[in-house]
């Protein structure tokens, strides 16, 4: 069973009867915001322009080198070698420097680090709290279902948004053909 992107980001679904005996779907889930790094500025290839960039591909290159070992096997085989105690010796001096200048920068900088790790913690928390959030009613009909969506920003709000919908479906305050919603108190509406 594949999982659709609407269905991953759903935080909270109730089933709603409506009094006369319609099902009511209300979910409230997050909506998706795009990261800055991850916005695509006007400068750069689109998919399909990427496509038509011709990349040597990974096999040739490697067959290219493997060429080269088979032509000259001593040689080819002390590259290796040579590359393999490269690596090793670079992963060992990796590790002294590791042990003889991180960790002590890291011990001595401690309440620093902490204190950046817990300003991180808490821009996480307040962008979580205040991002924005879809707020859906979808009937539970299998043909033509109408469905309405509102957005909201903040967690609390999402929250009373949600109380709402479903109380407003619940007392049958909903139009069953185009999903139109009466609320009584206007500070209630999404």
């Amino acid at each position: 069973m594949v999982a659709s992107a609407r269905t991953l980001l759903v935080v909270r679904q109730q089933r709603v009867t409506t009094p006369d005996g319609r099902i009511w779907y209300v979910r409230r889930r997050w909506a998706r915001r795009q990261p800055p790094w991850r916005r695509r500025p006007d400068h750069e290839l689109g998919p399909a322009e990427v496509d038509e960039i011709p990349v040597l591909p990974a096999d040739e290159v490697a067959e290219s080198f493997l060429g080269f070992v088979r032509y000259d096997l001593q040689l080819g085989l002390a590259l290796l070698l040579g590359l393999a105690a490269l690596g090793l010796v670079a992963a060992v001096a990796g590790a002294v420097l590791v042990m003889e200048r991180v960790v002590p920068f890291l011990v001595d900088h401690a309440v620093v680090i902490g204190a950046g790790l817990a300003g991180l913690a808490a821009l996480v928390l307040v962008d979580r709290l205040t991002r924005p959030w879809f707020i859906e009613a979808e009937s539970g009909r299998m043909f033509q279902a109408p469905r309405r969506v509102w957005r909201v920003h903040g967690w609390r709000r999402a929250r009373r948004a949600f109380r709402a919908v479903v109380e407003a479906v619940a007392e049958g305050r909903i139009d069953s053909e185009h999903g139109v919603i009466m609320f009584t108190d206007p500070s209630a509406a999404p």
